[in-house]
């Protein structure tokens, strides 16, 4: 979960989800916020990318303002199918290799969804 956190945020810290474990264990806000602040910015984290799912990841990547939003909760209910066609043909990638992708895509999809809740 954290990679995909991590990917989703562009790689970028948050610091309220660590001010909000130290407050799940009990610490009061004030004292998480000045805990966070004096340990400082946690060291870059990295996140290898196996060569095989480079290329969906890019695409996903790619896709990422194309989200079917619910109109009352806002939240993401699906990536918009019809977007990844001409996103794929976009980036130059052979059409016979668009059904492993789209695979690929799916399982990524899931994983945001499933984050969402």
């Amino acid at each position: 979960m954290a990679a995909l956190r991590h990917w989703l945020r562009g790689g970028k810290a948050d610091e309220s989800e660590r001010i909000g474990d130290l407050m799940r264990f009990g610490v009061g806000e004030e004292e998480a916020r000045r805990f966070v602040e004096e340990q400082g910015e946690p060291g870059p984290v990295s996140y290898p990318v196996w060569p095989r799912n480079a290329e969906a990841l890019n695409v996903f990547l790619r896709l990422c303002r194309q989200w079917r939003l619910h109109p009352y909760s806002g939240r993401p209910v699906g990536l918009d199918h019809a977007a990844i066609p001409a996103t794929l043909a976009l980036m130059g990638i052979p059409r016979k290799r668009w059904p492993g992708l789209f695979d690929q895509l799916s399982v990524c999809e899931s994983v945001v969804l499933e984050a969402a809740g």
